[in-house]
């Protein structure tokens, strides 16, 4: 069962493969990350959300600030499992998943107009021109 599954899917297992293989040594190998002001406003209210102050930016203010509230409520559960893991980790590694997902979903899309190894060709360029989002620790791979 799990022979067939791959051989049926094998193009979209190696499409994910590339995304994932080429965000993670982006991820990785990334000096610098891109901080941005909205970066740390996610950040701090998947902290208040983990420390039992709700879905808030300033305690005993009830006021929406996030731009991003499923991606925020995403990473306040992943950390709730993971609680010693950072933040900012815990952002770069969704997103790496969700850009690998978003890999698999490029290239059936660029099958349609493109050969299978066209498409592999079009992953590949599709990984490393946006794995630099990654390291962003916002939603953009939860968009695609």
């Amino acid at each position: 069962m799990v022979s067939s599954f791959i051989k049926k899917y094998k193009y979209e297992i190696l499409s994910g493969a590339i995304t994932l293989i080429c965000a993670s040594i982006v991820f990785y190998f990334s000096k610098l990350r891109f901080s941005t002001d909205d970066q740390f406003i996610i950040f701090r209210y998947v902290n208040n959300i983990i420390s039992g102050h709700g879905f808030v930016y300033n305690i005993g203010e009830r006021v929406l600030g996030s731009t991003t509230p499923l991606y925020t409520l995403l990473l306040a559960l992943i950390k709730r499992v993971f609680s010693s893991i950072s933040i900012p980790d815990i952002a770069g590694y969704t997103n790496i998943i969700l850009f690998s997902i978003s890999g698999v979903f490029f290239y059936k899309i660029s099958q349609i107009f493109f050969s299978k190894n066209l498409s592999i060709l079009a992953i590949l360029v599709f990984a490393l021109t946006l794995s630099k989002t990654i390291q962003e620790g916002m939603e953009t791979p939860c968009l695609f």
